[in-house]
C-alpha cells in the first residue's frame, strides 16, 4: 500500500511540474552564417560537429568544466540567439542546422525539442524581430 501511494504521489508531482508549453515551428540556423547575428565568433576549433557551435560570451566567466553552446532559432516572427550551458564531458544536443525545429518561448528562456523529443532549456541572449510584410491599415478603408 505504501508503494502504491508513493508512486501515485510521484506521478501527481511530476504532472504538476510538467508545464504545458505553446510549441512553435521554426528553423535552426547555422550560427556561423546567418543574417541575424553575424558577429558571433567561434571559441573552440575542437568541436566541429554540425549540431553544436560553441561561442563565448565576452562578459561571462568560462571555467574549465563548462561549455556554452549557442544556437540560432528562426521563427515566422523573430530570430533568437540562445545559449545552453553544459559540462564539457556532456554530449551536445542532437540538433542539426538548416532543419526544422520545435521550440517554445517563456520569458527569457527558449525550450527546444531535440531529435529524441526531449525538452532542452536555453537562455535567450538576443531576439530580433523579423521584417514581416504586414497589411496596410489604410488598405481596407473605402475610397472617398
Amino acid at each position: 500500500m505504501k508503494i502504491i501511494s508513493a508512486v501515485l504521489i510521484g506521478m501527481l508531482a511530476t504532472s504538476v511540474w510538467a508545464k504545458d508549453r505553446i510549441w512553435q515551428d521554426g528553423s535552426l540556423l547555422d550560427t556561423r552564417s546567418n543574417k541575424y547575428f553575424p558577429r558571433t565568433e567561434p571559441t573552440a576549433e575542437n568541436d566541429k560537429s554540425l549540431s553544436s557551435r560553441m561561442f563565448a560570451d565576452p562578459q561571462s566567466v568560462s571555467t574549465n568544466l563548462t561549455v556554452y553552446d549557442h544556437y540560432v532559432v528562426e521563427s515566422a516572427n523573430a530570430a533568437y540567439l540562445v545559449e545552453r550551458g553544459r559540462f564539457k564531458s556532456a554530449k551536445a544536443l542532437d540538433l542539426r542546422p538548416n532543419r526544422p525545429v520545435k521550440f517554445a518561448v517563456e520569458k527569457k528562456k527558449l525550450w527546444l525539442l531535440d531529435e529524441e523529443g526531449k525538452q532542452q532549456e536555453a537562455v535567450i541572449l538576443q531576439q530580433v524581430e523579423r521584417d514581416v510584410a504586414r497589411p496596410s491599415v489604410t488598405a481596407g478603408l473605402p475610397a472617398r
